[in-house]
């Protein structure tokens, strides 16, 4: 107690001048060791190339809070989703409450002589970091049990998951043990403020000497201090090294609409197309790989893979991280087939879900395009049957190779006007291949003129209209898309409608 008989904090209770020193110069090696791993993966990722990110710092740090704080991607589903909060926020209560324990003696009690974890502060901040250490635990048993006995072919089930678990719950196990050494050993008449250490005090240490309770103490606190300080530094190095790498990857996540392609500038004059080889890869990819989490969730939403297909989405960036890590050598060996299966990208429907799923905001759909559209390119090579499709958009401009002078044909009898240049439409109606050719769709377009033409509004369909080929460029087939575009771009500025 202080003068004024106000509880503080005690700090270095019981530990000999010798296991301080010895503490703080270890204490400052772990961060040391922290900060150049940091250094390491953030070197690892400019090694790339060059790549513009859009500026919107505001609605990036928007993205930072909801996703990476509140964790709001996270919390979709029920167990795997809560067990990561609980630890998430648990070990944050617990590295502030380690920061302003530092605080408090290094800084409050040994420069301005006096302490702010005094009193009921110090009550309530002893009750909250008990309770975080609780909420951690209880987290890491629900992750053990989805992972080791829970079924589920995403999680992996080997020794390094068990001691990644196994080492977050030593951590706050000793801490606990820690501060029921203390309590047993002082029997202050705050101890109920510290529930979990206090119940372990009155079971486990109740009939021991002060002099036991003291020596075990001095040993478990050496333990606690050098596993944590050694996690520290293991951190870069370590799974846990997500807990950098996927906030960072979450702010730097693109703001462009999802499933965008970003199109080739000047593609006839390109040498090459897509990403054949690891070195083509941009600083922006190199940390959408590191920034895996391995959850899982990706290959379980991936409908190619719930249909029993090729395509495992996690698979692809885990294979591309190991690349990333063996280092600069093999930056111009192929992609495919040594890195990942031709199989696999050709099966991707860009569908979108594992980017939607990703918790770390992975651009797993663009990495997987710019793959293929290596393939499509430089190689020629599709899945089965869609080269035919292409070569049809390319002939006939639709992919079914269907006559194209039939494309109209439905509108026999409907008194719909094709779009004349001069004239003015309120609307031009765009019907597309499906609507045009298929006779399901086609009672959709016949239901839309209906709507049109009870607006009072003048309208009418162009007759050069053609597959826009989307398709072919989702596929890799970039060149047909351009050109297909280009076209009914032209064929569009013909007539005047608003």
């Amino acid at each position: 107690m202080n003068g004024v008989d106000i509880v503080t904090r005690p700090g270095f209770w019981n530990i000999p001048v010798w296991a301080i020193i010895g503490i703080y110069v270890l204490g400052i090696a772990a961060a040391i060791c922290c900060a150049v791993g940091i250094r390491k993966s953030y070197l690892l990722w400019r090694a790339g190339k060059p790549y513009a990110m859009d500026k919107e710092t505001k609605r990036r740090w928007g993205f930072f809070v909801k996703e990476g704080l509140e964790q709001k991607r996270i919390i979709r589903k029920p167990l795997g989703s809560w067990l990561h909060f609980w630890i998430f926020w648990g070990f944050v209560f617990l590295f502030f409450g380690t920061c302003l324990a530092v605080l408090d003696w290094d800084i409050g009690k040994l420069v301005f002589g006096k302490q702010f974890l005094a009193g009921n502060v110090y009550y309530f901040y002893k009750f909250i970091l008990d309770i975080a250490g609780v909420v951690c635990l209880i987290g890491l048993g629900m992750a053990f049990y989805r992972r080791f006995i829970k079924q589920g072919k995403q999680y992996e089930k080997s020794v390094r998951f068990l001691w990644i678990l196994g080492s977050l719950a030593v951590i706050i196990l000793t801490g606990y043990i820690v501060e029921a050494l203390r309590l047993a050993a002082e029997n202050p008449p705050y101890a109920s403020c510290s529930p979990v250490g206090n119940f372990l005090a009155k079971v486990f240490y109740s009939g021991m000497s002060k002099e036991q309770l003291e020596a075990q103490h001095l040993y478990i606190w050496i333990l606690h201090g050098v596993i944590s300080l050694m996690f520290v530094a293991a951190i870069p190095m370590t799974y846990f090294a997500h807990m950098y790498k996927s906030p960072t990857s979450i702010y730097w996540q693109r703001t462009k609409p999802r499933g965008l392609v970003e199109k080739i500038d000047n593609i006839e004059e390109q040498e090459s197309f897509g990403i054949s080889k690891f070195g083509q890869f941009n600083w922006h990819d190199r940390l959408n790989f590191d920034a895996c989490v391995e959850c899982g969730r990706c290959t379980s939403v991936c409908p190619v893979n719930r249909a029993g297909g090729p395509l495992d989405p996690r698979e692809i960036i885990l294979s591309l991280k190991k690349r990333m890590m063996e280092g600069y050598t093999k930056t111009e060996e192929v992609l495919v087939p040594d890195v990942v299966s031709k199989e696999s990208l050709l099966a991707c429907t860009t569908c979108g879900a594992c980017v939607e799923q990703c918790p770390s905001r992975i651009e797993i759909v663009n990495t997987i395009q710019q793959m293929r559209c290596s393939l499509a390119l430089e190689e020629g090579q599709f899945a089965e049957g869609v080269a035919k499709t292409l070569q049809n958009i390319q002939s006939v401009g639709n992919p079914w190779g269907l006559d194209p002078d039939t494309r109209w044909a439905w509108l026999e009898g409907l008194d719909v006007a094709f779009a004349e240049p001069g004239v003015h439409y309120d609307i031009l109606y765009w019907v597309g291949c499906s609507a045009a050719y298929d006779k399901r769709n086609q009672k959709i377009a016949k239901a839309m003129i209906k709507i049109l033409k009870h607006s009072g509004l003048s309208f009418a369909v162009m007759q050069e209209e053609m597959c826009n080929a989307e398709f072919a460029r989702r596929v890799g087939e970039e060149y047909l898309y351009q050109i297909q575009t280009q076209t009914n771009i032209d064929n569009l500025r013909q007539y005047n409608f608003s």
